[in-house]
């Protein structure tokens, strides 16, 4: 039955539940990928003269930010939108993990709308994918009987660091003796227009930045090729935890390396389920936001200091640095490494499928 629960209205029915709501006549709930200016002026028209609020869900995607601006570009077209329709006086609410939207948040309640802007926290990322619910059904026991390679690293969506990551891989010839998948098929592209045609709110990202001669250097002189590991079949969801297992560390490639503030997918989430340390490629403070929401990391198997590094480049070369100092390790020193972490290891599965329960327990 849980299967078929989707992960934002969970969030939305525990928010309605929530202290929170009490002070609203009236709550909405706008999907940001796909409401229309008629779901505005429905609610507008519903709610004259009543107090609301507009919960804001299903936002899968990270926001775009022009360089130098503290506000998202879907922020500030949603604004011009509310404008535009004529949504005053009204609060919204945000499902937020860790510090995301802060920066955001401080300067769009500098208005003259009567808008606020309003956090709702969460145990669990809100884009947490809805699939994952399956993840709870089976039984799923620590081991490292099954580990043959030493790290695992799967590049499947073309963006900037991924293939920065899949190029030094190949530069420094470590595809042997890891589980590595490096994708090239075109149609398993999505591309920003994919995901915003016909949304009222485009999907956009950009990642990019300027890189320093080394990583220019890397990207000029390496070329990617398609590499696709024997254990790694096409059904990702199926046998994720499978091949997983099959290697001694996670190394999981966000979906942004260069962004305001961490952002989690279901990437970190497999991580986290998956009872093995993982090296984490995504914004600077992405280990000090699970540590602060009660995970454990791994500083005391490798260098984490990477995660402070506030410059893409110097943090993206630190991870390399990592990766090498990790590969240089016998197969049997990673078993044991990943044998002292254990406990950490139980703790953050458990943690995660806690935090997920907890949704499913409100919905029941």
């Amino acid at each position: 039955m849980h299967n078929e629960i989707q992960h934002p209205e969970l969030i939305y029915n525990e928010f309605k539940n929530s202290l929170q709501s009490k002070f609203y006549e009236d709550i909405h709930y706008l999907n940001w990928e796909k409401f229309t200016e008629k779901d505005l002026r429905r609610i507008k028209e519903k709610s004259k003269d009543k107090k609301k609020c507009i919960f804001i869900g299903r936002d899968r995607e990270p926001h775009w930010y022009y360089k130098g601006s503290n506000v998202s570009l879907q922020f500030q077209k949603f604004m011009d939108v509310c404008k535009q329709e004529k949504i005053f006086n009204t609060d919204f609410f945000v499902p937020c993990f860790g510090q995301m939207f802060k920066n955001d948040f401080d300067i769009m309640n500098k208005n003259y709308f009567g808008w606020a802007f309003l956090r709702y926290n969460t145990d669990t990322p809100p884009f947490l994918q809805d699939n994952s619910y399956s993840d709870l059904l089976p039984k799923y026991d620590f081991s490292t009987r099954d580990i043959q390679y030493k790290f695992l690293h799967m590049n499947r969506t073309h963006r900037m660091h991924r293939q920065l990551l899949s190029k030094f891989i190949i530069a420094e010839k470590l595809l042997e003796d890891n589980c590595v998948a490096i994708n090239l098929d075109d149609n398993s592209r999505k591309t920003d227009s994919d995901d915003s045609a016909g949304a009222l709110i485009p999907v956009m990202q950009n990642d990019e930045w300027d890189l320093n001669r080394n990583l220019r250097d890397l990207w000029r002189n390496t070329e990617l090729h398609q590499h696709r590991h024997p254990v790694i079949d096409d059904d990702f969801n199926r046998t994720r935890y499978n091949f997983i297992g099959s290697s001694g560390i996670y190394i999981v490639s966000e979906t942004f390396f260069n962004h305001p503030y961490p952002w989690f997918s279901e990437k970190t989430i497999s991580a986290l389920l998956s009872q093995r340390p993982f090296i984490l490629v995504a914004p600077q403070g992405s280990l000090r936001t699970l540590k602060e929401k009660g995970y454990k990391t791994f500083d005391d198997i490798f260098d984490e200091t990477y995660d402070t590094i506030s410059d893409p480049s110097s943090r993206m070369e630190a991870v390399f640095q990592l990766i090498k100092d990790v590969n240089k390790k016998s197969l049997d020193e990673i078993k044991q490494n990943v044998l002292k972490c254990k406990g950490k290891l139980i703790h953050n599965r458990n943690l995660m499928i806690n935090n997920i329960r907890k949704h499913i327990n409100n919905e029941c």
